[in-house]
């Protein structure tokens, strides 16, 4: 079910395990170089670690929903900058969540251009409200 859902153009989208950070199934791998993720583990930027430890703490401690932006790279790539949405899904002993990517300066929305057809309203990040 969840692999039906649509997914914005530009979006890579995944469900990871809020405990390790570890990225487990990719309902749409995005585009490059966020595709490299489904092979790859991407290194975080080291001035953005805490950051991004705070918001998994924050979602499991309780918080359904958090936005953040944050630098990552595949092996000695440039670093990209990702904006992301995490919806949490489950919060049992592996608690999980929903993890919308795009890669920074890639159009945010942009139905017009959209080759999928199931892409005809915006990802709503697996039932999640803003």
């Amino acid at each position: 079910m969840i692999r039906t859902i649509p997914v914005e153009p530009y979006h890579a989208v995944g469900v990871t395990d809020l405990v390790t950070g570890l990225v487990h199934l990719w309902i749409a791998p995005g585009p490059p170089p966020l595709d490299l993720w489904m092979y790859e583990i991407p290194e975080t930027h080291p001035d953005d670690l805490a950051r991004v430890a705070q918001i998994r703490a924050r979602l499991l401690a309780g918080i359904d929903q958090a936005h953040i932006t944050w630098r990552l790279r595949f092996g000695t790539a440039p670093w990209v900058t990702v904006h992301a949405r995490l919806t949490v899904l489950t919060r049992d002993v592996a608690p999980q969540a929903c993890l919308d990517l795009r890669v920074e300066n890639q159009p945010a929305d942009n139905h017009h251009l959209s080759r999928n057809p199931r892409s005809t309203r915006p990802f709503d990040q697996c039932n999640a409200q803003d």
